[in-house]
């Protein structure tokens, strides 16, 4: 298993724990920042990661740069 394939699994653990947490916005920064960290490639691997939409985590990553 690589590395990037670790932190994608790790990255879905904690949404697990954590989603029902946090409203809509919440989720999509969290997922966006995920993203942002694993740099390229990130929306997809979080997406699959977490189940959520690709758009979505792309919304997060676009949020939190003030876009």
């Amino acid at each position: 298993m690589t590395d990037s394939m670790r932190e994608a699994e790790s990255v879905g653990r904690r949404y697990a724990v954590l989603r029902r947490h946090l409203d809509e916005r919440q989720r999509r920064l969290l997922l966006g920042s995920e993203a942002a960290e694993l740099g390229r490639g990130g929306i997809k691997a979080v997406a699959e990661a977490t189940g959520a939409h690709p758009d979505t985590v792309a919304r997060g990553g676009r949020e939190l740069a003030g876009d």
